[in-house]
């Protein structure tokens, strides 16, 4: 079966948008007390040899993830990298108060495993078989979804998968 990660991603973003009793911290910043401020761009979050591995070649373009009518500004960042055959693979970051209900909407189906060390929570879906595989982690007010094109083995594709959050996690900084 073939995901959608695109509308996938829409959805996230798109959850952004919605009020869920969202109010930005004293001083203007939508951060929470110890949550980390995202980064301006996504597509510098993952080095070249990650996205090779999360597509199973090199890349052959890029975007970044820019969602319309997210509020508030600055709470998604992401990027999508395209490689041969049409295989994609990306990052998102959503900010919010909503990112734990989320993050448990988004990893409750079939095929998820928990993955410990990462994050607060973190989830694993990738099988023999499946076209894709991601893996969703939560820290604090933050949730991640990194995705790509299954390629090679399973159990070395999840260790891809892994080493990205662990990455991005380690970018974010302390929170």
């Amino acid at each position: 079966m073939r995901f959608g990660w695109l509308a996938i991603i829409a959805l996230v973003a798109a959850g952004c948008g919605r009020s869920s009793g969202f109010e930005p911290a004293p001083g203007g910043t939508p951060a929470a007390q110890g949550s980390v401020k995202l980064p301006a761009k996504g597509c510098g979050l993952l080095s070249g040899a990650t996205v090779t591995a999360l597509l199973g070649g090199s890349s052959s373009s890029s975007s970044e993830l820019r969602p319309a009518g997210v509020s508030p500004p600055g709470s998604v960042v992401g990027c999508i990298w395209r490689g041969a055959g049409g295989r994609q693979a990306g990052i998102t970051l959503h900010q919010g108060s909503g990112s734990a209900r989320d993050f448990a909407d988004n990893t409750s189906g079939p095929g998820f495993r928990p993955v410990p060390g990462l994050g607060d929570k973190a989830m694993l879906q990738v099988a023999a078989g499946q076209e894709e595989g991601s893996i969703w982690v939560l820290k604090g007010d933050i949730d991640i979804l990194v995705f790509g094109a299954l390629s090679g083995s399973a159990d070395g594709y999840a260790a891809t998968l892994r080493q990205a959050a662990a990455t991005t996690l380690t970018r974010l900084g302390p929170g």
